[in-house]
């Protein structure tokens, strides 16, 4: 997978949805790109899913902004 395919991959709103993904990408591509992101970005959870797969998350992509948060007193 080249560089731009990637980065247009990442940046795509429907990130989290595969299977809108594979519609506008080929299945190929998608498989290719989650395979990169856990290889390379991902940090493994201690848990498993209902299948018994290891459960891993983008702390990239997970953090939370704190930008809106005002401080009362």
């Amino acid at each position: 997978m080249d560089g731009a395919q990637f980065a247009k991959m990442l940046s795509d709103k429907h990130l989290f949805e595969l299977n809108r993904m594979e519609h506008k990408y080929s299945t190929v591509s998608v498989k290719e790109f989650a395979e990169l992101l856990r290889q390379n970005f991902a940090q493994p959870l201690p848990l498993t899913d209902f299948s018994g797969n290891k459960l891993f998350y983008l702390p990239n992509l997970a953090q939370i902004s704190t930008n809106g948060i005002q401080k009362t007193e």
